[in-house]
């Protein structure tokens, strides 16, 4: 343990996560989790403060975390009285958000760092508690971190406590991290892939590290993300094709850069060809469903969107292209090519009408094609630049969900 706690100072503050919940984590205020799709979150501390409620002690928690949780870590929070949380959903977390017991926001991740720094999410006070795991605290007290950074350096600075876990199962990662804080208006100073602007480490008062618990645990799978299935492999295919002219095209100049995304797709389009997924994820009907994640960030500073999705969903049981959404993630405007199984539109310089003829012909599923077409020609009737007819949208609504 030493080696992984180098501050002598710091090593009188090891405790057992029971002792560190019972002491520092309040019944009534806030707490965040730094993590990322299950990566680097914390695995006693959520555990001590279940067995604390089962105990009989009494919850009133704001929930921040830096992105996707794990089963095991929202089965914990169920145990406890949420009674709001930022900024994005894991399945298990949904249904008392959608039934109103829970009050959630989802939010830009880019954006979200300076919130939480600013108050902006809990009532204009500090955190009172973050919890972050780390692979190593140095001579100086400064952390490590594990493989997911996200939030964690505005939660350490934002919080007037800090309950550190160290991860004995993961490699100290000492020197990995380049850490730097952006600033409005000044670009970030890196010209080239080994450019490092930053530091390898969080920087923390010493005196603000209220506990370290150690831990010996894997990281456990986050629900939200799955393996790639053939549908997803075929997605890939059909990006890789209408990238492959695109990108070699004298416009380009042979340079140029791609960003992934994250879930089934991502990992199918490593396979093939790296580059930015994105999709309306946030919310389903008047539910919330994951949130808004870090897509807008991508899609504003990017040459080049390509939204690629599966045509279908729940065994080809409802088409994910549909007459209207109650909350778009990304506009039209931010929309490049669209992409599925079935095809390929490249939706540049076309007015919403012709857009629409396109994605339908190239890019639905033939079981709903049909369908989206009478959709199309009731709107149309309708007249305008954006035509929709909600008594149409109503009747394609009812073809979904059938076997």
């Amino acid at each position: 343990m030493t080696e992984r706690l180098r501050s002598k100072a710091l090593r009188a503050r090891l405790m057992d996560a029971d002792e560190a919940v019972r002491r520092f984590v309040p019944e009534r205020g806030s707490i965040a989790f730094s993590c990322m799709g299950g990566s680097s979150l914390a695995k006693e501390i959520p555990e001590a403060l279940a067995r604390s409620a089962d105990a009989g002690r009494r919850y009133e928690l704001t929930l921040l975390t830096g992105g996707a949780t794990t089963t095991g870590f929202e089965t914990c929070a169920a145990r406890l009285s949420i009674r709001r949380r930022f900024p994005y959903l894991s399945e298990a977390a949904r249904t008392p958000v959608n039934e109103g017991s829970v009050e959630f926001f989802d939010c830009r991740i880019g954006e979200y760092p300076n919130l939480v720094r600013q108050g902006t999410l809990t009532a204009g006070k500090p955190l009172d508690v973050a919890v972050v795991e780390a692979t190593a605290i140095d001579e100086k007290g400064r952390l490590i971190p594990a493989l997911s950074l996200d939030a964690l350096p505005a939660f350490v600075e934002a919080s007037r406590r800090v309950i550190v876990e160290l991860n004995e199962r993961k490699p100290d990662l000492t020197g990995l991290h380049d850490i730097y804080r952006v600033r409005p208006g000044v670009p970030i100073p890196i010209r080239g892939v080994r450019d490092r602007v930053g530091t390898p480490f969080v920087r923390v008062a010493k005196s603000k590290i209220a506990a370290i618990v150690r831990t010996d645990r894997e990281d456990m799978p986050s629900a939200a993300y799955s393996g790639p299935g053939p549908t997803d492999l075929r997605v890939a295919e059909g990006v890789a094709g209408c990238l492959a002219e695109e990108l070699t095209g004298h416009a380009w100049g042979g340079r140029f850069a791609l960003q992934l995304g994250a879930g089934p797709l991502a990992a199918a389009l490593m396979e093939v060809l790296p580059f930015r997924a994105a999709a309306n994820t946030s919310h389903v009907g008047r539910n919330a469903h994951n949130g808004v994640g870090g897509s807008q960030d991508f899609t504003r500073a990017a040459r080049l969107v390509v939204v690629a999705m599966a045509s279908t969903a729940a065994g080809d049981r409802y088409s994910r292209i549909v007459p209207l959404l109650s909350s778009p993630d990304i506009p039209r405007q931010d929309v490049d090519v669209l992409v599925t199984e079935q095809g390929h539109a490249d939706l540049r310089g076309f007015s919403p009408r012709e857009r629409a003829e396109r994605v339908i012909d190239r890019c639905s599923h033939p079981r709903f094609r049909e369908d989206l077409w009478a959709y199309y020609r009731a709107a149309k009737e309708a007249g305008g630049h954006l035509p929709f007819s909600l008594e149409a949208a109503s009747r394609f609504a009812e073809t979904q969900g059938r076997p």
